[in-house]
């Protein structure tokens, strides 16, 4: 009999603390990240991209900066960026594009906050690897062609790229295209630039029979931001100077040796050439009779 009372106390203390657990503070459950982009160990990650988190649970979008959520790069280099928040995703943006064939790492610290209280257990890391870097643009052509001759003195020089260019690099004022001669002398031109040719205009005609060097540096860019491999250089020679011809006469009015000419006939002598006006005048354009003649 004594052991009914002390069985049955026990069952009332039980019964107690568990009414008092049931009545205490419920526990916040703390948040996770449930995927992210590019995903945990991607490879050939545009260099453009954004980076992203999303939360099993709504976020405090106060807690979430450049202090919760970092991104570095090579060496540990951080990488430089705005934070956005929308529903239950985070997103950072880079100021500018990220390196190719590179490994990123992105880091939700310990700090981000929950709506609810709790703090990311522990933080989140993942890591990415950006897409290697495509093959330098190459020049596919030039006019005037390496190690011409003959070329016109008013030949406008270009060159042709293996793909498309980043034109603000070659155009004026830009110095990546520039063309000298004789010796290091600087041509006077400018630079345009389509798709993937560049041309350089001379401001005057090139001097004849001069050999001329053209160069395109490695400062000349592709669309995708990636420059020559090395400085592209080409020779030309001018044509010589043309033979000069000296002009002829190849009609008058009268004809030599008529007869019968009116004494008011105006006298003409057509050339085989146009001729400077100023040396066609009464010392060069006389007219004598026979009789002075003799």
């Amino acid at each position: 009999m004594r052991k009914g009372p002390v069985g049955i106390k026990c069952l009332l203390v039980a019964l107690m603390v568990t009414f008092m657990a049931g009545c205490g503070e419920e526990v916040a459950t703390g948040p996770t990240v449930v995927s992210t982009i590019p995903a945990n160990g991607a490879t050939n990650v545009a260099i453009a991209t954004t980076i992203s988190a999303t939360f099993s649970t709504a976020m405090n979008p106060a807690t979430l900066t450049a202090a919760t959520f970092k991104v570095t790069g090579p060496g540990g280099t951080a990488v430089t960026g705005t934070i956005t928040y929308s529903g239950a995703t985070a997103t950072f943006t880079p100021t500018a594009a990220l390196a190719f064939g590179s490994v990123y790492a992105a880091t939700i610290t310990p700090l981000a906050e929950a709506m609810n209280g709790a703090f990311l257990t522990n933080g989140y890391t993942w890591s990415f690897t950006t897409v290697a870097a495509p093959p330098p643009p190459t020049v596919a052509s030039t006019v005037a062609a390496n190690g011409a001759t003959g070329v016109p003195i008013t030949q406008a020089l270009s060159a042709t790229f293996s793909e498309a260019m980043n034109c603000a690099t070659l155009t004026s004022p830009a110095t990546t295209f520039t063309v000298t001669g004789p010796g290091t002398t600087a041509v006077a031109g400018t630079v345009t630039c389509s798709g993937s040719t560049a041309t350089f205009t001379p401001a005057a005609d090139l001097a004849v029979n001069t050999i001329y060097t053209a160069i395109i540096t490695t400062g000349a860019q592709s669309s995708a931001s990636i420059p020559l491999a090395a400085n592209f250089v080409w020779t030309f020679r001018t044509a010589p100077a043309a033979p000069v011809v000296p002009p002829t006469v190849i009609s008058t009015v009268p004809a030599n040796g008529a007869v019968g000419v009116p004494i008011n006939q105006a006298l003409t002598a057509t050339f085989s050439a146009a001729m400077i006006p100023t040396t066609i005048n009464s010392t060069t354009f006389t007219l004598s009779s026979a009789a002075t003649r003799a």
